[in-house]
């Protein structure tokens, strides 16, 4: 009865042992996926096209859109408070730095004074 229960148990550690493997092959195959449609060509692709235009919704080519974006921007009161604020900070922070800087000051005086031939004289 030992005898089958330890070839059991080494054919249980074996099986157990030969399921797990350090080193599998796994092939992860590329993200290549892109849908065209009206916006043009969306893409997962590896691109190196990162930059963004700066009036990037024309690129949709959608009038009403166009239309909506400029009348926000031309009627945005908070962009241009922003934009306001923003001049005031940059102001205030060129005159909190010149705090920074070495200060100069200078003096300057003279006079000038006649005294009488014969006038009394203060030294003894």
């Amino acid at each position: 009865m030992n005898k089958i229960i330890s070839i059991s148990a080494i054919a249980s550690f074996a099986l157990l042992i030969s399921a797990c493997s350090l080193s599998p092959n796994l092939n992860i195959p590329e993200a290549n996926y892109s849908i065209d449609n009206k916006l043009g060509a969306l893409s997962w692709e590896k691109e190196n096209n990162s930059s963004i235009t700066k009036n990037w919704w024309k690129d949709f080519d959608d009038e009403n859109l166009n239309k909506v974006v400029d009348l926000a921007l031309k009627n945005n009161n908070d962009l241009k408070l922003a934009f306001i604020h923003m001049e005031q900070a940059a102001a205030q922070l060129g005159i909190d730095f010149s705090s920074l800087l070495p200060k100069f000051d200078g003096s300057a005086s003279g006079s000038r004074a006649k005294t009488a031939i014969n006038a009394p004289s203060n030294r003894t």
